[in-house]
């Protein structure tokens, strides 16, 4: 099940990511985070995968939609943020 366009900016609010910073982690254009957020009807669901697989990697735990009530995203405990994909080691 794909998570919530709610869950995915809770998530990145987690984080303390912006937009652009979940699109560089996740090799996507900033514009597909927007309009995922925004719960544009046009998004693929690619997209969204992507940006729950970033997230999840990043050690968000996606929880059922809550039937109307909060959307719960958890962090763990034993998070360590990911390197920048952009960085690249020495040598």
């Amino acid at each position: 099940m794909l998570p919530t366009a709610g869950q995915i900016r809770a998530a990145r609010g987690l984080l303390g990511w912006s937009q652009r910073d979940l699109a560089k982690h996740a090799g996507l254009h900033q514009n597909g985070v927007y309009r995922t957020e925004k719960d544009d009807s046009t998004i693929r669901p690619s997209t969204v995968n992507a940006l729950a697989r970033t997230l999840e990697e990043a050690g968000i735990v996606f929880l059922p939609d809550s039937g109307g009530l909060t959307d719960i995203v958890a962090r763990r405990k034993d998070f360590i943020p990911p390197e920048d994909p952009g960085q690249r080691p020495p040598g």
